[in-house]
């Protein structure tokens, strides 16, 4: 993984937050491959997946019999196209991390195709539920966010670029970020319609802004915990 990264990583490592009801998301576009990661807690992950958690049952029990359904909702999540090409997964792992959250990752088939589309079918499960899932995709060949969005069951499809969105570089941290641990910051670029942000909108007050920003600048740190652990 590249020095950025890794430095990038390390300066949200503080900034890190769990919302019960939050599914992290981060899609990596490289140059050879198209990367989902995927990370929540426990017991939602377990009831999205039509699982009951139980307190009764070890996690671990509870993960190793619940793992086809969870692998299920994990590679069905979301819809992805590339244009009006469905975009397929070549490969779905799901395993039990750290403060027994479930951490998915999905290799997508490469496509240049654009926008980048996503629908959260999977959310739409429980239609009715708080759950949302926050989504960051990232340019890993040309170092840009190409957007960051909040997603419930009930949003319309999210597209990358979208059409008035401007990619934004993630800049290498400086040696005053570095030294003094503070957090580097991502601009996000939301897919959101206007009335989305007006006061009072229920899905604002379910997953605030400033939750949503945090989470998917988090995001990155997924794919570098999984590759610490496969280590």
């Amino acid at each position: 993984m590249k020095s950025w990264l890794v430095l990038l990583l390390a300066g949200v490592i503080a900034a890190r937050a769990h919302d019960p009801y939050e599914i992290t998301s981060v899609v990596y576009v490289q140059s050879n491959r198209i990367e989902l990661f995927l990370e929540m807690e426990f017991p939602a992950a377990m009831t999205l997946a039509g699982l009951e958690p139980s307190r009764s049952v070890a996690a671990e029990t509870q993960f190793e019999n619940g793992l086809p359904q969870l692998k299920q909702f994990v590679g069905g999540l979301f819809e992805i196209t590339a244009g009006n090409n469905v975009v397929q997964a070549m490969q779905t792992n799901v395993e039990l991390g750290v403060e027994l959250h479930i951490r998915g990752r999905l290799e997508l088939v490469l496509t240049d195709y654009r926008p980048l589309r996503f629908v959260p079918r999977g959310l739409r499960i429980r239609p009715d539920s708080p759950y949302g899932v926050s989504l960051t995709v990232l340019d890993m060949v040309n170092k840009k966010v190409l957007g960051q969005t909040a997603l419930f069951a009930d949003s319309p499809a999210a597209e990358f670029p979208s059409d008035t969105a401007v990619a934004t570089p993630l800049a290498d941290p400086t040696l005053a970020v570095v030294a003094t641990r503070e957090p580097a910051r991502v601009v996000p670029q939301t897919n959101e319609s206007p009335a989305a942000s007006e006061p009072g909108v229920q899905h604002q007050s379910r997953l605030p802004v400033a939750v949503v920003i945090i989470g998917g600048v988090s995001a990155l740190l997924i794919a570098w915990r999984w590759s610490n652990s496969r280590a």
